[in-house]
């Protein structure tokens, strides 16, 4: 789908130059109809609205390729608005009929992508934390990044913002220091869980990448290759990450704590068997 919103994006707007190149022709048309013949003919405005919308759509389709279900609503509206102007005041403008059936195979695309389930039925997606474990009636939380999305500082920061791994911090100071995080995320091309913390009373922004565990704040970033912890622990609000070097303490909110553990310790099994069957394939 993201595929054919950005080749169909490029296409609407490619193809709208094409109509205004017609309207101009159609517009002269016009002006002599309504000079001999007293027409009222209009198709070459008609044009012109259909080529503005065609633009925008195509502009739309691109910008929210990635699943914006709005961006889906507003292209829609676009294609759909310009397919009902061709269809039915298109006058003596014969082609815009053609340019019209574009713009509802694109509408219907949408609808497609509106209507149907999120992506990610094959890919890994990044674990939801259990809410049942701390009394809620809720037993899983949805979230719509996949793995391969969460490399981004901005997706890292809606998971914690969305499961309360935040630690309080708003959104766009988790944003800030997820930045640090995804700068070390290369060569992984996958996160699969994240989570802020306190270490020695600074925030913390932490990630689990699939070779590793990356743990940034505003003057330091750290990673711990995933084959050398063993686990994590969790006990009155300090997460102990029990690293082959030595443990690592950090202080995470009393109310998820237990949650981010279980998390991240799903997350750590999920990523040592991803290297175990890596290496396995390579053999």
């Amino acid at each position: 789908m993201k595929t054919w919103k950005l080749v169909s994006g490029i296409i609407s707007i490619v193809l709208s130059a094409v109509v205004v190149y017609q309207s101009r022709a159609a517009s002269i048309i016009d002006r002599i109809a309504n000079n001999l013949l007293n027409a009222g003919s209009y198709s070459g405005t008609i044009g012109y609205i259909v080529a503005l919308l065609m633009v925008a759509g195509g502009i739309v389709s691109i910008v929210t390729r990635k699943g914006n279900k709005a961006g889906d609503i507003a292209i829609i509206v676009l294609f759909g608005i310009a397919a009902l102007l061709g269809y039915t005041m298109g006058g003596i403008y014969v082609d815009l009929i053609v340019w019209s059936t574009w713009c509802v195979a694109c509408a219907v695309v949408a609808i497609i992508s509106l209507l149907r389930k999120p992506e990610a039925v094959q890919k890994r997606t990044a674990p939801a934390p259990r809410l049942s474990e701390q009394g809620s009636s809720l037993v899983q939380c949805p979230f719509n990044y996949t793995a391969k999305d969460m490399v981004r500082a901005e997706a890292m920061s809606s998971y914690v913002t969305r499961f309360e791994f935040n630690f309080g911090l708003a959104e766009g100071d988790c944003s800030k220091l997820f930045s640090f995080v995804e700068r070390a995320v290369s060569p992984d091309v996958e996160v699969v869980s994240a989570f802020i913390a306190k270490k020695n009373g600074t925030p913390c922004a932490c990630a689990m990448a699939i070779s590793k565990l990356i743990i940034a704040d505003d003057w330091e970033t750290r990673t711990i290759q995933t084959l050398d912890i063993s686990g994590f622990t969790y006990e009155n609000g300090t997460l102990t990450v029990k690293n082959k070097e030595g443990d690592i303490i950090l202080s995470v909110s009393t109310q998820r704590g237990q949650a981010v553990c279980d998390v991240c310790n799903r997350s750590l099994s999920a990523c040592k068997e991803e290297i175990e069957s890596t290496k396995k394939v390579m053999v």
